[in-house]
């Protein structure tokens, strides 16, 4: 009896040690995995604070340059942040600076209290801003901010003192939004408890660019069966055409010694000619209902009739028939902010 008695024991202590053992490893490798995060969380706050420094930096650059280049301009209605006298797309960089104190000071609008949203439309190369401004007398020359002002005045509360407005700004085609563009906003205190935006820095991406359609010959047949059905119908030269089935159609007249390419330009979502002598053609907007933004997606083929007109050219750009997975706007989402007394800015 005691000899089994021992052995029970001892395997019961070895099991227990054995757990002892694995819940220790397994608490040493969460406090680790733990330590790894915070380390990682240190990292990408450490990046923020800087890139919200350096826009900052850079905010106030723009300003003392716009109130130099505009020193005796002085604005007798409201131009908003959309005037191109505040706002600057630096293409090197694709960032886009917002002036919001110069043109505050240039009586071009009211005080700007906070940024409700920034949103980007790569297709449209657009940017779009929503925020609370405090309406200007100075400004105040239509009905409209004459009463945004007058309400102003007779607010109750603080938040009843702003209104929101929305603009747009054009963007070059070299920038475009993406999942890791973002905003930054610089603060400046003007009373106690009370604050105005001085300046927006919205950092884009760099357009990845176009990319050349593969010819598929393998559509050879295909491209007969399109045609000999279209023509039942008079086409019209030089014009894009969606035909059934994701495929894009156009009849072009020029002297060429080769086959016309096709280029894609996945974040403004349209398809062009890369020859350049066929640029005048101008560019066609892909369709959502089909996929087109890998090369593998796509296939271009050509037709030349040379016995009848060899100036002649059907280009065909097929498409795969499946919904496009490309996303054509963006919400910009705040990277951080920075406060007026931590850059060197005397513009107001």
């Amino acid at each position: 009896m005691v000899p089994r008695f021992s052995g029970a024991l001892a395997l019961c202590c070895w099991l227990m040690l054995g757990y002892q053992h694995g819940t220790d490893a397994l608490s040493t490798g969460s406090h680790v995995q733990t330590l790894s995060s915070e380390t990682e969380s240190l990292r990408r706050q450490e990046s923020d604070n800087k890139a919200a420094e350096e826009a900052g930096k850079l905010a106030a650059k723009v300003a003392a340059s716009a109130v130099s280049a505009a020193y005796h301009h002085v604005f007798r209605r409201w131009a908003g942040i959309s005037h191109p006298d505040f706002h600057y797309v630096d293409v090197e960089t694709c960032k886009v600076v917002l002036s919001f104190g110069v043109s505050k000071l240039k009586k071009a609008m009211g005080g700007v209290t906070r940024i409700r949203e920034v949103e980007v439309n790569n297709k449209k190369q657009q940017l779009t801003i929503t925020y609370d401004e405090r309406p200007s007398f100075s400004n105040a020359t239509d009905l409209s901010r004459i009463s945004s002002w007058v309400g102003r005045k007779l607010a109750s509360a603080p938040q009843d003192e702003v209104v929101p407005v929305t603009e747009h700004i054009f963007l070059p085609s070299e920038c475009v939004a993406d999942d890791n563009s973002r905003y930054f906003v610089v603060m400046r205190e003007k009373e106690e408890n009370s604050e105005r935006v001085t300046a927006v820095v919205v950092e884009l991406e760099f357009n990845p660019g176009v990319f050349v359609v593969p010819r598929d010959l393998s559509k050879r047949a295909a491209v007969n069966q399109i045609m000999s059905r279209r023509q039942r119908s008079p086409i019209e030269e030089g014009v894009w055409e969606l035909l059934p089935g994701c495929v894009l159609f156009i009849r072009l007249r020029a002297d060429l010694r080769a086959a016309p390419r096709l280029a894609v330009n996945v974040p403004l979502e349209f398809v062009q000619f890369q020859d350049v002598n066929l640029k005048h053609f101008g560019n066609s907007p892909l369709p959502k209902e089909c996929t087109w933004h890998l090369p593998s997606t796509v296939g271009a083929m050509t037709r030349q009739d040379k016995s009848q007109d060899p100036d002649q050219w059907d280009v065909l750009l097929f498409m795969t028939d499946e919904p496009s997975p490309v996303k054509e706007v963006y919400t910009i989402p705040k990277g951080g902010e920075v406060r007026r007394e931590m850059v060197s800015d005397t513009t107001e």
